[in-house]
């Protein structure tokens, strides 16, 4: 899962992921592309809740100045 400055949306998304009903092995990896709104630690918030449920976590990423994904679109929380 791609994140970049994703805070106001972390929350749902992880959630969802959470409620899934998939009873098999679950492995989500999140690479955070130089966010600056806390994004990283709120997935880091996350890691154990999901690992109880049998979800693990990889979690990586850089904090250069600029997101180096591909095409990006600004957006803004409301």
């Amino acid at each position: 899962m791609p994140v970049h400055n994703a805070s106001c949306w972390l929350d749902e998304c992880l959630q969802g992921i959470l409620n899934q009903d998939y009873t098999g092995s679950m492995e989500l990896s999140v690479y955070d592309d130089a966010s600056t709104d806390g994004s990283r630690a709120i997935v880091e918030g996350w890691r154990e809740r999901l690992e109880r449920r049998g979800v693990s976590m990889v979690i990586s990423g850089h904090d250069s100045a600029q997101p180096r994904g591909g095409k990006c679109v600004r957006v803004r929380c409301l």
